[in-house]
């Protein structure tokens, strides 16, 4: 049986082991399961699925696969899910479960701890589409339609394929931010990556990590280099962003580093920690730049004022200590409003 739930201890900012290429799809089982429901004829078949190797860092060079819901052979330059051939052509019920379990494993590395959670990742980036170019089964309407229930896109004989493909709101999303070329490779999934950290910054009393909602430009400022204590301050701004909303985003913009290949991110001491791997080191341009493209892709947020405060590992810094203080004043301001006891 494959086990779809995250193995004791897992952590999404420290996924589970990779292997060659890829990672062991080995959680997601759970969402399934929730979202579902436990007698679902899609959860209970990716759950037998044996575990087979996603290489998830693809998704940095592409805009996403897809399952051929169909007859061989496929279109050229078709993005074909990257699982065993007799799970994608055996059978279509088995093609649709790979595509299930792999949608929910990406959901849970994630982060998604409820169905709720995971349909809305699913939503916004879902790495896999089903495509389906013919006339489909009567048996296979209920699995397909809850396929779409998780958040997975389905395009149903589609004229163009390829156009249809790129239309796909979590593709063109990918598409975009890719677009934005910082120095590096970047996406959500590179932040599944495993590795042995070589150096750090963060973390620590006088780093401090904030968004808020008072952007003033949609623009990037650092001061400093990389060594000591950080200071990372994201202003957003645009409709529906209230001083509420800034803490889920606040959550989601935390693990934005580790969208570089080879960086890590956690929430420390009211700071981010960040680390990276042996000759990964990341530029603070690298860092604010991750921020401004994938607030815009995921969320949608229209403007991003991004600033970076670095400071000498032991020297004091005004503007670092500035920087603090309005972190510090914003987050019990948006924790009285959230509690409602703002005046």
């Amino acid at each position: 049986m494959m086990h779809c739930c995250a193995p004791s201890g897992w952590h999404p900012l420290a996924p589970a082991p990779r292997a060659k290429s890829g990672v062991l799809i080995d959680t997601g089982e759970e969402l399934l399961a929730a979202a579902l429901g436990d007698e679902s004829v899609l959860a209970r078949a990716a759950q037998s699925i044996e575990p087979f190797i996603v290489p998830y860092d693809q998704l940095a060079r592409v805009d996403g696969w897809a399952v051929w819901l169909g007859h061989p052979p496929v279109p050229d330059g078709f993005p074909l899910l990257p699982a065993p051939g007799h799970l994608m052509w055996d059978e279509p019920e088995v093609a649709l479960a790979a595509a299930a379990a792999v949608a929910a494993d990406y959901s849970a590395r994630r982060g998604a701890d409820s169905a709720q959670a995971m349909v809305e990742i699913l939503v916004r980036e879902s790495p896999v589409a089903i495509v389906v170019p013919g006339e489909l089964a009567a048996g296979l309407r209920a699995l397909l339609g809850e396929v779409g229930e998780l958040g997975v896109p389905v395009l149903e004989r589609p004229v163009d394929v390829d156009k249809s493909l790129s239309s796909v709101p979590s593709f063109a999303r990918r598409r975009e931010a890719h677009r934005r070329e910082i120095g590096r490779l970047h996406d959500p999934a590179l932040s599944f990556q495993h590795f042995v950290t070589s150096g750090r910054i963060g973390g620590d009393a006088r780093s401090t990590f904030v968004l808020h909602n008072e952007g003033e430009r949609d623009n990037l400022s650092v001061t400093g280099v990389l060594g000591g204590p950080i200071g990372i301050e994201v202003g957003v701004g645009g409709p529906g962003i209230t001083v509420e909303a800034t803490e889920a985003l606040e959550r989601q913009a935390a693990k934005m580093p580790s969208f570089l290949n080879g960086v890590m991110s956690r929430v420390a001491s009211d700071s981010l920690e960040i680390g990276w791997r042996l000759d990964a080191e990341p530029s603070p341009m690298e860092l604010g730049e991750v921020f401004r493209i994938w607030l815009k892709a995921l969320h949608g947020v229209e403007l991003v004022d991004v600033r970076i405060v670095l400071a000498p590992p032991h020297e004091r810094s005004a503007l670092l200590t500035e920087m603090n203080s309005r972190a510090e004043r914003f987050k019990r301001r948006r924790a009285a409003t959230i509690a409602g006891d703002e005046d």
